[in-house]
């Protein structure tokens, strides 16, 4: 079963070692409050992920999937918003 879910978690753990060294650009651009707005969205999105995972499906495997997107796109989001801060950070 843990080489079932890895398999299904793949795509975020690249993504995380993608984006997490950049993840300094919210502190250098002085962006911090779109980050705390990325993770109040992350919480609320992973909480919904799991309650309709389970409550839904009654299924590890749809959680972790839901899980996987939620954070998936939060990667997404963060490596967007990290390459617009440094283009010019007076933009955003």
């Amino acid at each position: 079963m843990a080489g079932h879910y890895s398999r299904i978690m793949t795509i975020m753990f690249y993504l995380q070692f993608v984006v997490s060294p950049l993840s300094n650009m919210f502190l250098v651009a002085e962006k911090q409050r779109i980050d705390l707005y990325i993770q109040i969205a992350l919480l609320a999105s992973v909480l919904l992920a799991f309650t309709c995972g389970y409550e839904l499906y009654n299924s590890p495997q749809v959680c972790i999937l839901l899980f996987t997107f939620v954070y998936s796109c939060k990667y997404l989001v963060e490596l967007y918003l990290s390459f617009k801060f440094s283009r010019n950070r007076n933009k955003i």
